[in-house]
């Protein structure tokens, strides 16, 4: 049995056959841009044993309870919600870099408005820092008086 491939020649089905206007599948190597860094290290037990812990600290997302910040609903988020690293993955050092894990780079923001606008630098990384390390300090004098 016979078939036509993409570059016109026929060909055996039951042969391999080599075209050249084929896509060739090639594995995406880890390390080699941003986007595999970032899944690198939200892969690990570390990250999501610190992820877990953003989400109890902040419960909401940190901006949408702020009035400074867009808030179209004049309610908390508390669905949809996405833990955010304010340093970047792709700027750290590495898997290991402990500034991805560390709570004072993260914080607690809805993906539909205020994720993008972090990203942007709509929201400057100096304030993101401030919510981090209020929310963060915060936790830590609760936990000490309970």
């Amino acid at each position: 049995m016979h078939r036509t491939c993409k570059c016109g020649e026929i060909v055996e089905i039951a042969l391999p056959h080599n075209c050249p206007k084929e896509r060739k599948y090639t594995p995406r190597s880890f390390g080699s841009d941003e986007r595999s860094l970032s899944s690198k290290v939200t892969s690990t037990t570390r990250w999501r044993k610190v992820r877990d812990y953003v989400r109890y600290r902040d419960k909401v997302c940190l901006f949408c309870k702020d009035p400074k910040y867009f808030n179209h609903t004049g309610k908390y988020n508390v669905n949809n919600l996405q833990v955010h690293h304010i340093h970047k993955v792709r700027d750290s050092e590495g898997v290991n870099d402990p500034i991805n894990y560390d709570p004072y780079n993260l914080i607690l923001v809805c993906k539909e408005i205020h994720h993008d606008m972090c990203e942007s630098g709509e929201i400057h990384k100096e304030v993101q820092l401030e919510k981090a390390r209020e929310q963060e300090d915060r936790y830590v004098n609760e936990q000490v008086w309970c």
